[in-house]
């Protein structure tokens, strides 16, 4: 059983407006708000494993989106103006953060 906790980034558009404010209810309890329906967390295998099932079950196919991705310590967090929380959020787990810089100040690697 891999322990190893990752950062995974989550959004999701629900056509229903219950059902929307029962998914973000739930997701909330689980991963940090970025915005309304984009969310952040730190999970290890079962735990993301389990969210997937518990969010896959409160999504209808034909109109609902669930959209999943993983960052990893390679992967740069950009933060302009006000950010939803605390990057120490992310420094911690030592995900880079470039905050209030626009992009032409970024140092990107292409």
């Amino acid at each position: 059983m891999n322990k190893r906790k990752q950062w995974y980034l989550i959004s999701y558009d629900i056509a229903d407006s219950r059902r929307l404010q029962c998914f973000h209810r739930y997701i909330k309890k689980h991963a940090y708000a970025l915005q309304y329906s984009v969310f952040i967390g730190y999970f290890n295998q079962p735990e993301w494993v389990e969210l997937l099932r518990q969010l896959n079950k409160r999504i209808r196919q034909q109109t609902d989106s669930l959209h999943c991705y993983r960052l990893t310590e390679r992967d740069m967090i950009l933060c302009a103006g006000n950010p939803a929380f605390l990057p120490e959020v992310f420094t911690e787990q030592r995900l880079p953060i470039a905050q209030n810089q626009t992009i032409d100040e970024l140092q990107v690697d292409v």
